[in-house]
């Protein structure tokens, strides 16, 4: 039986306008040519993806001449790092909703489908806000990579990609790596290393 699934066929086409993605590895043909064409297919028309320095390094260099749309449909920004930089985070910004999803699959073939990866995800909107404490976490985490995005990149993922969600604009108190409620029976803690660039 096949049961291999890409975890961008279950988003929901008609919430979202943008994405941050961030990966370790990366397959700079398969971004291209495939997962762009799946989330402009879902109505993403802003595509940023943050990746591993060396990495993006090393696919670039794989990729020369092969990828068609870096720089026009979507941006890549390297993120240097003493170790790795590591997280594989997927924020979708809707007018009204976000959502994030994570978890142990790099953007690649196989990290996207092909091998046994574990996903989770969190959403919030105007009507349902429990989850938003971490999805804001989390976005403050990354929020301190952005110092080495350039250009035109930084002012897309800083500004204009969160000032067209208006649950960016509210005002959400948590407290870092506490476990917070998202319902009445299940709660949570986004975990992470403090920063050491």
């Amino acid at each position: 039986m096949d049961n291999e699934r890409n975890i961008y066929e279950d988003i929901p086409g008609r919430y979202y306008h943008s994405i941050i993605m961030t990966s370790y590895s990366f397959n700079l043909p398969y971004f291209d040519r495939q997962l762009v064409r799946r989330l402009q297919a879902k109505g993403i028309r802003s595509i940023n993806l943050l990746v591993d320095q060396k990495q993006l390094n090393e696919s670039a260099d794989f990729g020369i001449g092969i990828v068609e749309n870096a720089g026009k449909d979507y941006s890549i920004s390297g993120i240097p790092s003493k170790g790795a930089f590591h997280p594989k985070l997927n924020f979708f910004f809707g007018e009204n909703h976000i959502a994030l999803t994570f978890g142990s699959g790099n953007l690649s073939m196989g990290g996207n489908g092909k091998n046994h990866e574990v996903f989770s995800g969190l959403m919030a909107d105007t009507k349902d806000k429990s989850q938003l404490p971490l999805i804001r976490e989390a976005w403050d985490y990354l929020k301190e990579y952005f110092g080495h995005v350039m250009g035109y990149s930084k002012t897309r993922i800083e500004n204009d990609v969160p000032s067209n969600c208006s649950l960016m604009k509210e005002q959400v108190n948590y407290r870092k790596h506490t476990f917070q409620y998202i319902s009445d029976k299940c709660s949570m803690a986004f975990l992470y290393n403090e920063h050491d660039n």
